[in-house]
């Protein structure tokens, strides 16, 4: 017997991967009048947000505004805030736009293993759980988004697992070799 209640408590505590990953996997089992149903919902409860965000969406579905985000680093806030907005505001049928996220995604990988050589004295944003949680929620969307090819998605979801065990053998590392933890 599954009880509501508790679903609801996990749901409101979970990371925003886990609980993107959950609602995607149960969208995959609903049947097509159960998902136009949920569009219908989702729909209307999105209207609320629709002029707050429309300024950012633009920019998520602009290939010059995301070809900057290739610049920065993905341990700058202001950069991995940009990302997540565009996953989360990007078009489903914005190929073109899901491809040079992909180019920027793709490099993320590199970039954690460069930070890990170079802060190995205990000083890591990887040490930040908001860090970390906002890269697993990017990855998560990412590769539950409609955007992204097939091919794509795969490749996102294999950089994903490799990222998660980085930042996994990070943290043990950092514990097994007693670092002080502060947090940048």
């Amino acid at each position: 017997m599954v009880c509501q209640g508790d679903i609801s408590i996990w749901f409101r505590r979970a990371r925003g991967s886990e609980r993107i990953e959950v609602l995607s996997g149960l969208l995959q089992l609903c049947n097509p009048l159960e998902l136009r149903f949920i569009g219908t919902c989702v729909e209307d409860l999105a209207k609320k947000d629709f002029v707050s965000l429309r300024e950012d969406e633009l920019k998520a579905n602009d290939t010059a505004q995301l070809l900057e985000l290739s610049k920065g680093s993905i341990f700058d806030d202001r950069t991995r805030s940009k990302l997540l907005f565009s996953v989360s505001l990007l078009h489903s049928l914005n190929t073109v736009c899901a491809h040079v996220l992909y180019e920027v995604l793709s490099h993320i990988q590199a970039e954690i293993l460069q930070h890990q050589v170079y802060c190995m004295d205990g000083k890591s944003h990887l040490l930040n759980p908001n860090i970390v949680d906002d890269i697993l929620l990017l990855f998560t969307m990412s590769t539950n988004h409609p955007a992204f090819t097939f091919s794509e998605r795969q490749q996102l979801y294999s950089i994903f697992k490799n990222v998660e065990r980085l930042i996994a053998e990070f943290l043990a590392k950092v514990r097994a070799h007693s670092y002080i933890l502060p947090l940048n």
